[in-house]
């Protein structure tokens, strides 16, 4: 039988890990999984569990053990956007079916119009694009991992609120009535609080006898599925689970999910009292409640905290069935009742997808709501440390309006930002003040307010001097490079193209010296992009031979790169060199040789055209 495998930080067990699957385009499996997998144990003690080529499992097993899974990560490339797959065909859809989170890792740029017509509004995070001017990739996963997968710490606390655990023991083969089951148990509130201990992803050829042995030595009472597949031999509940459970002396609580023969019952498991009957009336919960007599129910907690984290078990599937209605109304009211980790969780819950429908706007309105929380006690501590979380929260809520189409929302927020950065003395505010200037530079240039976007930054630019020549970092040195290269869009597109130039000139200067220093594909891309830059004031201004020289050593790059890559993104810029390069030769009447150049940039877009 195919089952699932898996991979864990130190090949360690998965049991009580936040569960990933990964799912991809299968030819490329080998070439992301465990740069993929690398990435997620950076930031999570999860277990990350994939399908084994040439051991797919039925597509109602595969669905059955998605049911049970935290997040799914899919790396986004243009063979998964445009051919079949079962990442695309099953894993997806049933993602979304079930409220499950959906992280798509787009490992190619020029992908987003193809993306959208797959995943919809869905957002994603890029591994391979660097906008130094934004949040970076691996703040935004920590954070994205965070909210959606539950840490080992919080997981202990969860596990700490739980009133009483339950040993649930029963064959392999009958998950689907063990989980029935759990549902039972859990479906009357005065049982919410009670965990059910269940080894849902044992492996075939795994040893599981330590955390079987612990999870018992902590359970108030051994809950066993009868079905008369208990009966066939051998079985790990016959010779194991059951035996430990009576020397131990746990209370033994048998369910008869499936008619089973009670005479061989007794047989093989000697001292087994009569089963109940598994199904839901006064008698079937009398039964559980006299099962428990021995342990000290609580009432249920109205504290917010208490009630966050029983709601996360639910949430995730922590020690007890996944139950997203209960989940969402225990979070919602800590939230409402002003616990920051609910409010945060919710923003997840909202703009993921997880237990919910995915909605953004109201991920906005819980964010609004963080927002206001966490003013408040900048307001009264005028700590850094709150200073950067309320920053922070309004940065993220800016670009979650902006996200909606609503610029004159966000920008009313990025103007908060500057108003909270502009007087501080803290070190990382003058970063911050640049990022705002940046963001209201951006919405100025979008909606056409060119003169006013100059403003912004050439505000922005100041900044980046001081940061840049204090520091000299990479990333400093190319939010510099930034800088001057919208600097020069601005007077390009006002037509002050000598002044245009020598902003280009400077962002020019500063590419240069980062790709030879770095050689990485993003920065070797903004080289290119320098050349062209230059090349377009040059050939505006009847510099034909210069300009010929620039687009020229753009080709030499994108030549490179495309051919490093075979990205869209990066064959598409290719594609636009040999037009640069065919129009020049157009233009000095050389046309054999423009005709060469738009030649190879009709393959290049038939090709993509075909893709």
């Amino acid at each position: 039988m195919n089952h699932l495998y898996y991979r864990t930080r130190g090949n360690s067990a998965p049991h009580g890990k936040p569960r990933v699957f990964f799912a991809c385009y299968p030819e490329e499996f080998e070439r992301y999984f465990d740069s993929t997998v690398e990435l997620l144990h950076k930031f999570s003690n999860c277990a990350v569990w994939y399908e084994a080529e040439g051991e797919l499992l039925s597509e109602d097993e595969l669905r059955s053990q998605l049911s049970e899974m935290q997040l799914v990560v899919i790396p986004v490339t243009t063979r998964l956007l445009t051919r079949r797959s079962r990442a695309m065909e099953v894993v997806y859809p049933f993602a979304l079916e079930r409220h499950i989170p959906v992280l798509p890792l787009m490992m190619e740029t020029g992908l987003d119009d193809v993306f959208q017509k797959q995943f919809g509004d869905l957002q994603y995070l890029s591994p391979v694009v660097s906008d130094p001017t934004a949040i970076p990739f691996e703040e935004k996963l920590e954070k994205y991992l965070a909210g959606v997968l539950v840490g080992d710490e919080l997981a202990a606390k969860v596990r700490a609120a739980f009133d009483a655990y339950i040993f649930l023991s029963y064959r392999k083969k009958d998950r689907k009535y063990a989980q029935e089951l759990m549902r039972m148990i859990h479906r009357s509130p005065k049982y919410r609080d009670i965990a059910i201990w269940y080894d849902e992803y044992l492996v075939p050829g795994e040893n599981f006898n330590e955390s079987i042995r612990a999870a018992l030595n902590k359970s108030d009472l051994f809950a066993l599925v009868v079905t008369p597949s208990l009966l066939e031999k051998p079985n790990y509940v016959m010779t194991e689970e059951y035996p430990r459970a009576r020397e131990a002396e746990k209370t033994v609580l048998p369910v008869e999910m499936q008619k089973t023969d009670p005479e061989q019952l007794a047989e093989h498991y000697e001292g087994l009292a009569g089963c109940i009957p598994g199904q839901e009336n006064e008698a079937w919960e009398q039964t559980l409640l006299d099962a428990l007599h021995r342990v000290a129910l609580a009432e249920n907690d109205d504290d917010p905290q208490h009630n966050f984290l029983i709601g996360l078990a639910y949430l995730d599937g922590i020690d007890v069935e996944v139950n997203s209605e209960r989940a969402v109304q225990l979070i919602t009211g800590a939230a409402e009742a002003g616990l920051e980790e609910a409010i945060r969780q919710l923003v997840t819950m909202y703009e993921t997808g997880k237990g919910v429908e995915r909605n953004y706007h109201t991920g906005v309105a819980w964010r609004e709501k963080l927002a206001a929380l966490l003013r408040e006690r900048y307001r009264e501590s005028g700590s850094e440390e709150d200073y950067r979380s309320l920053f922070n929260a309004l940065w993220n809520l800016g670009d979650a309006i902006l996200a909606l189409g609503q610029p004159e929302q966000a920008q009313r927020i990025y103007e908060k930002m500057k108003e909270l950065a502009e007087p501080l003395p803290f070190q990382s505010s003058r970063r911050d003040l640049s990022v705002s200037y940046n963001k209201l530079g951006n919405i100025a240039r979008a909606q056409g307010r060119l003169t006013e976007a100059q403003r912004y930054y050439e505000q922005m630019l100041d900044i980046s001097e001081q940061l840049a020549e204090e520091t000299g970092t990479v990333d400093a040195r190319r939010n510099l490079s930034v800088c001057y290269n919208k600097l020069g869009d601005i007077a390009q597109a006002q037509g002050r193209l000598p002044e245009a130039q020598r902003y280009y000139e400077q962002d020019l200067a500063i590419s240069e010296q980062l790709a030879e220093e770095t050689g990485t594909v993003q920065l070797r891309r903004d080289l290119s992009i320098s050349y062209i830059n230059l090349g377009d004031i040059a050939k505006a201004q009847g510099r034909l031979a210069e300009a010929q020289r620039y687009y020229e050593q753009d080709l030499a790059i994108s030549e490179q790169l495309a051919e490093e890559t075979g990205t869209v993104q990066l064959r598409r810029d290719l594609s636009i060199s040999y037009i640069n390069l065919g129009d020049i030769a157009k233009a000095q009447g050389r046309l054999a040789e423009a005709q060469r150049y738009y030649e190879q940039d009709l393959a290049i877009s038939e090709q993509l055209a075909e893709e």
